[in-house]
């Protein structure tokens, strides 16, 4: 099949694969017009999904000779296919097939094929590679060499990020790429980092397996540390495999740092330097818990943030389902933010509070939120409340709404009330002794219990509106209570 670039008509032959089918496209062999073999991509993108977008592989790359980045011989659409290709000389196998022959390869050859991809990042500067891994470093003239710079960047412009993250190579995708920020050359340092225990391993730092887990394992996790290596090299890795791009090792301190290890592989160190050396190493380890611990944390900030939000809007549509209902019901009936007012009767929902994930440590209930819901009657005066709470109880798998309606233990009164104490809460929910007891609940009210909550409280808001409402009779209520 022939196929005509912006510099020459290049042949493809089909039915010769080069290698396994990559993310962003498929190889096969190609000639040149004068029958040179050459290796052709082409991507799995469209011309109508880019929009016959030019595709920009920088100048810098096309026909030059560079040591440690595979030349780019012609790239662009073919407009009579509508489809993208990229054109480079034809290599002798990847990295990563390697790494399938021989498994683990000595330290001293990591570090060189280490600081030959280094160096391959340092030739282009002002081009961030985005997918980094084994498959794409090549060997070529004894070289290894990177291949497909230009390409993500091409695809990232050409396509939204619910395509782009299709492209991704999840063992090798650093913390800011799941979390769909900028990639810079930090990006590339951590991708070579997860290369460099491919090397030294056979397999990258995290093993998934699927992408859900690779992306907390990448945002984090601590990756496990390499046995038998320098404590040098494993130092370098950690500062490779930050989880920060702003904490990583610079691409140039790197490219430096990887040629000393090269020069001085075997020298013997003295006592006190390799003390050091050991030390520099634990503390490295150490650095690397921390800031797994603080991402860990950070993460869980923003999951309960963003369950906070969530919540809040589940809350709101439940009001405003019991608000209708009682509008529907009462046409005098007025409705103000999360107040519903009946002549001198009201029912209210406070705005809800959000809470630290350790408060309810004794009953293991993960409570995200809580609030409370009351009903005032004027005349006679008499409060009814209860607890409103956003949480996953122990044992359970998923966040919900649950109402709670607490009295006070050895009270000469039997009151219904919502409880303020969240210390005193918490015992009530372990079952332990204290200051609460339980008289309703906890009961769902979102999902399929929205009606039932709706039913009870307009069942209460009914009783004040009538200046009927009281304590109840008996604890715990039963079910039946609102009947």
């Amino acid at each position: 099949m022939k196929i005509t670039l912006k510099r020459a008509v290049w042949e493809l032959d089909e039915s010769r694969r080069l290698g396994r089918s990559g993310g962003f496209g498929d190889v096969f062999f190609g000639l040149s017009k004068s029958g040179e073999p050459v290796a052709i991509k082409r991507l799995k993108l469209s011309a109508r999904e880019a929009a016959h977008r030019e595709m920009r592989i920088a100048d810098e790359l096309i026909n030059c000779n560079f040591t440690n980045v595979m030349t780019v011989l012609d790239a662009g659409e073919d407009k009579s296919l509508e489809q993208y290709f990229l054109v480079m000389p034809l290599a002798e196998k990847s990295l990563q097939d390697e790494i399938n022959s021989r498994g683990k390869l000595p330290e001293r050859e990591a570090q060189e094929i280490l600081l030959q991809i280094a160096h391959g990042l340092a030739e282009v500067p002002g081009i961030v590679h985005r997918d980094l891994k084994p498959d794409n470093v090549l060997l070529h003239n004894q070289n290894w060499k990177i291949a497909d710079f230009g390409i993500a960047r091409f695809i990232e412009e050409s396509t939204s990020f619910e395509t782009l993250k299709d492209y991704m190579t999840a063992p090798y995708a650093a913390p800011e790429q799941w979390e769909q920020k900028t990639a810079t050359n930090a990006t590339d340092v951590y991708a070579l980092g997860c290369i460099g225990y491919a090397l030294l391993t056979a397999s990258p730092p995290f093993s998934g397996p699927n992408r859900e887990d690779y992306r907390r394992q990448h945002l984090e996790e601590t990756p496990f540390q390499i046995e038998g290596i320098s404590s040098s090299l494993q130092i370098l890795l950690r500062c490779m495999l930050r989880k920060m791009q702003g904490s990583r090792i610079a691409l140039f301190e790197l490219e430096r740092n990887l040629a000393g290890l090269v020069d001085n592989f075997g020298t013997m160190l003295s006592p006190a330097f390799q003390a050091l050396a050991n030390a520099g190493d634990r503390l490295a380890h150490l650095s690397a818990l921390d800031e797994s611990r603080q991402a860990s944390i950070q993460a869980g900030l923003k999951n309960r943030k963003e369950l906070a939000v969530e919540g809040g809007k589940i809350l709101s549509e439940i009001f405003n389902q019991l608000a209708d209902s009682i509008l529907h019901l009462v046409p005098l009936a007025r409705k103000l933010d999360y107040q519903i007012i009946i002549g001198t009767e009201q029912l209210d929902i406070q705005h809800p509070k959000e809470l630290k994930d350790d408060v309810f440590c004794r009953s293991k209930w993960d409570v995200i939120q809580d609030t409370v819901i009351t009903v005032c009657q004027r005349e006679p005066k008499f409060i009814w409340g209860a607890s409103l709470m956003h949480a996953k109880p122990l044992g359970e798998t998923s966040y919900r709404w649950y109402e709670v309606i607490f009295w006070t233990v050895g009270a000469q009164r039997i009151d219904a009330y919502a409880a303020n104490d969240l210390v005193q809460m918490d015992k009530a929910f372990a079952s332990e002794p204290g200051k609460y007891g339980i008289a309703f609940g906890p009961e769902p009210i979102d999902q399929d219990k929205v009606s039932d909550f709706c039913e009870r409280w307009i069942y209460i808001f009914a009783q004040a509106v009538d200046k009927k409402l009281a304590e109840p009779n008996r604890l715990p209520l039963p079910k039946n209570f609102w009947k």
